[in-house]
């Protein structure tokens, strides 16, 4: 990669909204500046940024701007949510820029659609078919609290006769997010799929190490989102069908972010902050597909998402399932 290109988005940054008030990954950046040498959290996301750019010419000074101005606020957290939704969405798009792709393939940054109000975060363009992805990234912070004082966990809707008499320490659902997250993508991508027969819609959503959290929202035999009994309801009380998002891309990896800024080692089989996976490595990435899309994911889109379908044999956790009783009450929230 090319030293003057790299100098210039340290540039950008230095002359930026990071280097004039505080920011939570001053220090790896500043380490540069200082030391000519990068840490390894920057050098990693500098070199994403840099692959980006050479096939979406300005992305790289775009999203490194972004990621500057969520700033000015000593420690807050709201700024570390947003960057760790910043980080999620340059996870996502290094990986599909790297994919070997057996196909030409173009990809365009927040594209529009024609009477489209509303954009994904890209659009990757081969002659078979055109693939649209958004991501998202929960603030999971009250949920990891709730995971270390509760007792038992729902990660379903169940009767309410039946949560009152399981005690009042209950860590709730999480599956309001994902409904919301589905809700946003079908807007996003629908006018593309109005538009373009061989478009598909892909939405990933990087949570933390608790995978089944967002497999039982979506797949719960009692509540799940992709089943009949979903809690999610058309005014003629048919399951909101979300046609235009063929599936939902589950990445166990908020937690990397947070050890890789921190200059911690990362957990499991991921070698850097920006390590997306594999089908063959663990911690394995989900894959769900819609059952009520409306068209069929191509092969070749499923194999660039390197995602496992969930079940029994990749682990506990991938199994959905309604409610989780906690043996240990003293586990950190971070855990």
């Amino acid at each position: 990669m090319n030293s003057d290109d790299r100098d210039a988005l340290y540039e950008i940054l230095y002359a930026g909204p990071m280097f004039q008030r505080w920011h939570w990954y001053r220090w790896n950046f500043q380490h540069y500046l200082e030391t000519g040498r990068e840490t390894e959290f920057a050098r990693r996301i500098m070199d994403s940024l840099l692959r980006c750019n050479a096939v979406m010419p300005g992305i790289a000074a775009e999203m490194l701007d972004r990621m500057a101005r969520m700033s000015g606020r000593d420690r807050d957290m709201a700024d570390y949510q947003q960057l760790l939704q910043w980080l999620s969405e340059l996870l996502v798009i290094d990986h599909l820029v790297q994919w070997e792709w057996k196909e030409e393939v173009t990809f365009i940054h927040e594209p529009k659609a024609p009477g489209g109000k509303k954009n994904p975060e890209i659009l990757v363009k081969c002659e078979s078919f055109r693939l649209g992805v958004e991501v998202k990234c929960p603030v999971l912070d009250s949920l990891q609290h709730s995971r270390a004082s509760a007792d038992l966990q729902l990660l379903a809707r169940l009767p309410r006769e039946l949560t009152d008499r399981l005690g009042k320490r209950k860590a709730l659902p999480r599956d309001n997010p994902l409904k919301d997250y589905l809700i946003s993508s079908q807007q996003k991508f629908e006018k593309f799929h109005e538009t373009d027969p061989d478009f598909h819609g892909v939405l990933f959503v990087v949570w933390d190490d608790y995978v089944n959290e967002p497999i039982s929202a979506l797949l719960s035999s009692s509540s799940g989102l992709f089943t009949e009994r979903s809690f999610h309801r058309t005014e003629d009380n048919r399951p909101h069908p979300h046609p235009a998002v063929d599936a939902v891309v589950l990445i166990r990896h908020q937690h990397q972010f947070i050890n890789a800024a921190a200059g911690r080692p990362l957990r499991d089989d991921r070698r850097h902050v920006l390590d997306y996976g594999s089908v063959g490595r663990f911690p394995f990435n989900a894959l769900i597909i819609n059952p009520r899309a409306t068209r069929k994911l191509p092969a070749k889109a499923v194999e660039s998402l390197q995602a496992r379908t969930p079940c029994h044999h990749m682990g506990a956790e991938y199994v959905p399932s309604e409610l989780v009783f906690w043996q240990d009450t003293n586990r950190s929230p971070e855990a």
